[in-house]
């Protein structure tokens, strides 16, 4: 399930990422599932990047949901798994001030490539 919600995350048309992150942490959480490590040994900063290119791709291939292939390319070039990306959710999912803040900054980085012109810098 919260691979599933993952995988609606890297859609130009997800809801407000920061529910779906509580939503997946709020359903580990329901099924007593914790984390096997903190993270899945994944940093903020490469979270933050992976999730914006993902998206980034997303826009490119205008589609509402990645190809497989895109998705593994993706996650191959940023040095991570889905697993690890699910991970951290897990992990971090329950801290409400850090995940606002993470996904602050994902949507500014965003809204940034937008206004440079770059992926997806048309009307939303």
């Amino acid at each position: 399930m919260t691979a599933l919600l993952l995988r609606r995350f890297v859609t130009p048309t997800a809801p407000a990422p920061i529910l779906a992150v509580l939503l997946a942490a709020l359903l580990a959480a329901a099924c007593g599932r914790a984390p096997s490590t903190a993270g899945g040994g994944l940093d903020r900063e490469t979270f933050i990047a992976t999730y914006v290119e993902l998206r980034s791709a997303a826009v490119r291939q205008g589609t509402a949901e990645l190809t497989d292939a895109t998705r593994t390319e993706v996650l191959t070039r940023m040095g991570t798994t889905e697993e690890a990306l699910i991970a951290f959710v897990e992990a971090h999912g329950e801290d409400v001030d850090f995940m606002r803040a993470l996904w602050d900054e994902v949507e500014g980085r965003l809204e940034a490539i937008r206004l440079e012109g770059g992926p997806g810098n048309g009307p939303s």
